[in-house]
């Protein structure tokens, strides 16, 4: 790709301003996969709807976004004559005069940072969300189990209360 031209400076500042808007709904992305991982590790089930309602409402953000982003890019690309394809954050950052040339450089890093912390995030939240399930599972399974033995007369086994999240082992301190 060729260097950009600096008669599109009013598209690399839309393009620019548009992925500064995007950084910062992965931000609040981010923020908000924390809450949640932080109300499932601490058990607080009645603020789970609630941290999941808000993670699909930054995702739905991110979303609207991704689609200026997409419009800006396009714009950018005509006005230089590539494809749209081709101005990837790494290219805008080689190609465009300064000073985009590093605001795309900081813009391709950060969002790279923030992309992997989200994906380690979510791949954790589900981890505690299967071991949730699995343990529910298991709870409904003894739930059936005793309401068998109740039918057939038998005396009730001990269990369990049913529980939405693992319990913190007792060498992870008290919670209140």
């Amino acid at each position: 790709m060729d260097d950009i031209p600096s008669t599109a400076d009013a598209e690399l500042a839309v393009l620019a301003d548009v992925i500064w808007t995007q950084r910062t709904a992965l931000e609040q992305l981010a923020f908000r996969l924390v809450a949640l991982k932080l109300v499932l590790t601490a058990d607080l089930r009645r603020y789970v709807g609630r941290c999941v309602d808000e993670v699909d409402a930054a995702a739905d953000r991110l979303e609207r976004i991704e689609e200026r982003r997409a419009a800006a890019q396009e714009a950018l690309a005509v006005a230089c004559g590539y494809r749209p394809d081709v101005l990837t954050l790494g290219a805008l950052a080689l190609a465009a005069p300064e000073p985009w040339s590093t605001v795309f450089a900081d813009h391709h890093d950060h969002l790279r940072a923030l992309v992997t912390e989200i994906d380690h995030t979510t791949a954790e939240n589900a981890r505690l969300c299967g071991a949730t399930l699995t343990e529910l599972a298991d709870d409904l399974s003894a739930a059936g189990v005793a309401g068998q033995r109740a039918l057939a007369g038998a005396a009730p086994v001990a269990r369990t209360p049913l529980r939405l999240l693992p319990s913190v082992s007792s060498d992870a301190g008290a919670r209140t």
